[in-house]
């Protein structure tokens, strides 16, 4: 599908348009519902919608394009690793 998107313009738009963008819609909602319930802090829903789908790729191209081992092989410990450290940070 990456090489679809960067050969096809027709393509990529329609991943963008039928994809993309809907999942991004409903992760921002997500995002502003739990700001305005005050589960998470205030901040830019926008760039926490973006740094959730640079995550997203990074994992899928890392590990199902280039096919690098991780730091398991159990997905869905790898999974639950990801989101920990994306709603909790690293920092004390």
């Amino acid at each position: 599908m990456i090489r679809e998107c960067l050969n096809n313009e027709e393509v990529r738009q329609s991943v963008i348009n039928h994809i993309t963008k809907p999942a991004q819609n409903e992760a921002f909602k997500f995002v502003n519902h739990r700001i305005n319930d005050e589960e998470f802090r205030d901040v830019d829903s926008q760039a926490v919608v973006d740094l959730l789908f640079y995550i997203m790729f990074g994992y899928i191209m890392s590990h199902h394009v280039l096919k690098l081992d991780g730091f398991t092989n159990d997905k869905e410990v790898m999974i639950q690793t990801i989101i920990d450290l994306f709603l909790y940070g690293v920092k004390k």
